[in-house]
């Protein structure tokens, strides 16, 4: 019966939901086989075979985990301003300093004003594809390198960085 009956659902799947077979429609057939079962029985294995089904399914985001100490700094958009914005998810805390642009000395002065309103450095950061912290090679691959000024700094500071880098991920069609 399950794979004759996962075959249906699977089939029924990519039609439109009025087009679909209900459970009753399904037992009726599978009576037409002869199958022992009840109706009862049918039921309970569409609705586990539709649970596995929404565990496999791509929900199309990865949840993210917050440690406490760990931040967020990215700029934000006000008109003539960019706020250099520092978060702290685990306990949805905030700091901003307003820049005059979006470049690395920018980046730099911003995160120490931002480090001085806090009172210290984070035990690390996450950096959202922000270009004044880092830079891609020419050859497009997705290596990452810092930029010269910010190796020094991030040595003073003793400052542990991650970047996150949001990539498109082409997959075969099967």
């Amino acid at each position: 019966m399950g794979g004759m009956v996962s075959d249906w659902l699977f089939e029924d799947g990519r039609l439109k939901k009025k087009l679909r077979r209900t459970k009753k429609q399904l037992f009726q057939e599978l009576k037409k086989y002869d199958f022992p079962g009840s109706y009862r029985t049918v039921c309970q294995f569409i609705q586990e075979w539709e649970a596995q089904q929404e565990e496999t399914k791509d929900k199309g985001y990865e949840r993210l985990t917050h440690p406490a100490g760990e931040a967020q700094v990215d700029f934000g958009i006000m008109e003539a301003v960019h706020p250099l914005v520092m978060s702290f998810p685990f306990s949805n805390t905030a700091f901003a300093v307003p820049m005059p642009s979006e470049n690395q000395e920018c980046f730099l002065a911003g995160l120490q004003l931002l480090f001085d309103q806090c009172g210290g450095v984070p035990l690390s950061i996450r950096i959202d594809n922000l270009t004044p912290a880092v830079k891609r090679p020419r050859d497009k691959q997705m290596k990452l390198y810092g930029q010269m000024n910010f190796w020094p700094f991030k040595a003073i500071t003793d400052l542990k960085c991650r970047y996150v880098i949001q990539e498109v991920v082409m997959r075969k069609a099967m």
